[in-house]
C-alpha cells in the first residue's frame, strides 16, 4: 500500500478504540476533570498562577531536552523574550480564529532553534527521511510524505483540528489531541522541530477543550507531558514510528492512546504532589519584590 496516498480523513475514520482503551479513558478523564476544576476554581490566586507559569517553563525546557537542547539555553531564550511557544500558540490560534498555515508557521518559528531564519516557519521544499546515521550507514525508519503532498495534508490537519462539532469518541479530550500529535509528526512538514511542534499543538488542543467542556476560562494550559515523555523517550518515539508506517493499524493507535492517557494520569499525580508541597511553604519563605 502506498502510504502517501492515504488521506488524513481515511486515517481518522479508520481508528477504532478497544474496550481496554475506553475503560482507561473513562477513569483518567474523570481524574483530569477533577484536577482541572480545582485549578479553574482558584486560577486567579497568585499561588496557582505561579504554579501554572512554572509548569509552562518546565514544559519548554523538557520538550527541548527531548531533542537534546540544553535547559540553560531554553531558559535564557524565553526569559529574554518573556514569552514561550505556548504563549505564541494560544495567541496565534486565537488571532487567526483557528489553526491555519499562518498560525502554525508562526508557532514553528518560536519552537525550533536548529534551522536558519529562512527555514523556520516554512514548509520543507524537499523530501526527507526519519531514522539514524552512524558510522557512515544510513538507517531509514520512515519516509514521510513528499514536499508536494505536505500542504495538502496540512490543510486536512487544520480541518480536523478546527472541527469541534462532532460527538465522536475521536473528538474526546484525551483522544483528539493525541491524534493531532501523531498526524502532525507523521507529516513532518518542516525540516526540524516537528515533534516539538506536535507536542505543543496537542497541549493547546487539550487546553481549548478543557475550557469548552468545563465552561471555564483558564488562561494557560494545565497539562503538559514532556517530563514523562522524556522519562520514557524510547517508548514515545517507537510508538510514533509504528504509526508513521502503519497509520491504519488499530493496535498501534490503541497503544499510542493508552501510552498518552497513562502519561496524563502520571502527570496529574505529580501535579497534585507539587501543589501539596507548594501549600506547605510558609508565607515567610516566599520571596517578595
Amino acid at each position: 500500500m502506498n502510504l502517501s496516498k492515504i488521506s488524513l480523513q481515511d486515517i481518522v475514520e479508520s481508528i477504532k478504540l478497544t474496550q481496554k482503551t475506553l475503560d482507561n479513558l473513562s477513569y483518567v478523564k474523570e481524574e483530569y476533570f477533577n484536577y482541572a476544576q480545582k485549578i479553574g476554581g482558584v486560577e486567579s490566586s497568585d499561588q496557582i498562577s505561579n504554579f501554572l507559569q512554572t509548569l509552562k517553563m518546565v514544559e519548554a525546557i523538557e520538550s527541548n531536552a527531548m531533542e537534546s537542547i540544553g535547559s540553560f539555553f531554553t531558559i535564557y531564550k524565553y526569559n529574554q523574550a518573556s514569552i514561550t511557544p505556548v504563549d505564541v500558540a494560544i495567541s496565534e490560534i486565537y488571532n487567526n480564529r483557528g489553526l491555519n498555515r499562518t498560525a502554525i508557521n508562526n508557532m514553528h518559528r518560536v519552537s525550533t532553534d536548529n534551522l536558519t531564519d529562512e527555514e523556520k516557519g516554512e514548509y520543507r521544499d524537499g523530501d526527507v527521511w526519519v531514522g539514524s546515521f552512524a558510522d557512515g550507514v544510513k538507517s531509514i525508519e520512515y519516509l514521510p510524505p513528499t514536499a508536494e503532498e505536505v500542504p495538502i495534508m496540512m490543510e486536512e490537519l487544520f480541518s480536523f483540528y478546527n472541527n469541534n462539532g462532532s460527538n465522536s469518541i475521536k473528538d474526546d479530550i484525551l483522544i483528539k489531541p493525541f491524534i493531532i500529535h501523531a498526524l502532525l509528526a507523521r507529516i513532518q512538514p518542516y525540516l526540524d522541530g516537528n515533534k516539538r511542534l506536535s507536542r505543543l499543538l496537542a497541549t493547546i488542543k487539550m487546553h481549548e477543550q478543557t475550557n469548552t467542556i468545563l465552561n471555564v476560562n483558564i488562561n494557560t494550559p494545565i497539562m503538559y507531558l514532556s517530563r514523562t515523555y522524556k522519562l520514557y523517550r524510547q517508548s514515545y518515539i517507537s510508538r510514533l514510528v509504528e504509526l508513521y508506517n502503519n497509520p491504519l493499524n488499530d493496535e498501534f493507535w490503541n497503544s499510542w492512546f493508552n501510552f498518552n492517557i497513562n502519561t496524563v494520569n502520571d502527570e496529574i499525580e505529580r501535579f497534585k504532589k507539587e501543589l501539596e508541597n507548594i501549600n506547605k511553604i510558609p508565607n515567610s519563605h516566599i520571596l517578595h519584590k
